[in-house]
């Protein structure tokens, strides 16, 4: 994205290699403030440039022109919904807010707006909803990503989803609950492509993570176990549950529920061979 100012006889330009979704609206402002030319896409600054000369007026003061570019690029095809002149250089903070969209727009609203466009089956701008609630503060990153996320799960575009999960994994001075459940629902996107040792692998990372839980743990113990059942390896399985069980009741306290699920689990595929199907109950 870019823009120019000046003319032919003198001008100056700002510019930025920003990656822009298709078919997602997106917000453009440019500010000259006399001595420096800045470029904003979606309230954040991608470009800037210093032009400290004086403005010179156009040669055609009649033509005004957005999305065509007159320097070897051509054309942009492109919807353009509203376009607004200020006669100052607006600060970073006021691009910032509209950059945003309309000021109080609530999580509920966004949330709502989303599922409008996941009912249509329209990815892309049900993401650009959710990028919204990275304004949101604290938890706003956390909803996004993990929204976006689930969103390219629904498309089934699971090298995406992944994508997204290393995103919030990357998160400086991440919370425990978090990669926890991110590293659950990424097991998740694994199951879906039958990739189960690959969600073996997060399962394992679930059990190393700092301030994860008992409950966690079992968890993820018994998600793997889950995994060689789908997998229809009922001997490895077997072995996995069964020393599950074992811990569980060896404890001081051990859980009537977690002795529950484990037995009823046991017995779904006790006499079944390796690779056969389970009966439906």
């Amino acid at each position: 994205i870019g823009a120019a100012g000046g003319s032919d006889r003198a001008g100056a330009n700002v510019a930025a290699n920003t990656p822009m979704e298709d078919d997602t609206w997106q917000h453009i402002a440019i500010t000259w403030n006399g001595k420096e030319m800045k470029l904003f896409h979606n309230g954040q600054l991608v470009g800037k440039n210093e032009y400290g000369k004086d403005y010179i007026p156009p040669d055609n003061k009649n033509i005004f022109k957005l999305g065509f570019a007159g320097m070897g690029m051509g054309a942009l095809k492109l919807d353009i919904d509203e376009v607004v002149i200020y006669n100052r250089a607006l600060s970073d903070e006021e691009i910032s807010q509209l950059g945003r969209g309309p000021a109080g727009i609530s999580k509920e609203d966004i949330f709502k707006n989303a599922d409008v466009f996941l009912k249509k089956g329209d990815y892309k701008n049900a993401r650009a909803e959710y990028e919204k609630l990275k304004n949101i503060p604290d938890e706003g990153i956390y909803l996004a990503l993990f929204n976006m996320a689930e969103s390219y799960k629904k498309q089934k575009d699971y090298k995406s989803a992944h994508k997204i999960y290393g995103e919030i994994l990357a998160i400086p001075d991440i919370k425990a609950y978090y990669i926890v459940d991110a590293l659950f629902r990424q097991a998740g996107v694994c199951l879906e492509e039958k990739d189960y040792p690959g969600a073996r692998k997060l399962y394992q990372q679930v059990k190393k993570v700092k301030g994860r839980t008992g409950r966690h743990a079992f968890r993820a113990d018994m998600s793997i176990a889950d995994t060689y059942r789908q997998e229809r390896k009922y001997s490895v399985a077997r072995e996995a549950y069964e020393s599950l069980l074992k811990e569980e009741e060896s404890m001081d306290f051990p859980s009537d529920v977690n002795r529950l699920d484990i037995r009823e689990r046991l017995e779904a595929i006790e006499g079944l061979a390796e690779g056969a199907a389970e009966k439906n109950s």
